[in-house]
């Protein structure tokens, strides 16, 4: 039935070990003034305080980083599933019209390359990429829109 104790250099307060348990009962330093022991106690709570601090703010970061990182993963999930349905118009030719410029115009450069635009186009009217083009000739072109028509 040994007690131990044991002093706590950063607070100066001692704790009696007993039986292989702690007995948590905090005794004064009798070496010290009272008014040493008053402001031990108050080192004591700001620690605590500071403590409690640190926890909450590392606990309110973590849970912001999921949050953003979870709505950053929600909106890019749903601007790739944004259906797009292909249409097809008439176009009248201006002059100085060519099969390349109707492919910058209207090719969507994530759905197909210019070369396929101007394919597509051929096989559409019937004609070559050789054919001579003419102005006020109309000519059927495919494009892609996110809005149902």
């Amino acid at each position: 039935m040994f007690a131990y104790y044991i002093y706590l250099i950063q607070t100066n307060v001692r704790f009696r070990i007993k039986q292989e348990e702690f007995i948590m009962k905090r005794v004064y330093n009798e070496k010290i003034s009272p008014r040493a022991n008053e402001s031990l106690t108050r080192r004591e709570h700001t620690v605590q305080t500071q403590k409690r601090v640190i926890v909450l703010v590392c606990v309110l970061v973590i849970f912001a980083v999921i949050l953003i990182g979870n709505s950053i993963i929600t909106f890019a999930g749903s601007r790739a599933e944004q259906p797009v349905h292909k249409y097809y118009t008439s176009v009248q030719l201006q002059k100085g019209d060519s099969l390349w410029s109707l492919a910058d115009q209207y090719a969507a450069s994530d759905r197909t390359s210019r070369a396929q635009f101007i394919d597509e186009v051929c096989e559409l009217n019937g004609i070559s990429e050789d054919n001579t083009l003419h102005s006020g000739e109309y000519l059927v072109v495919s494009y892609y829109s996110p809005e149902i028509r």
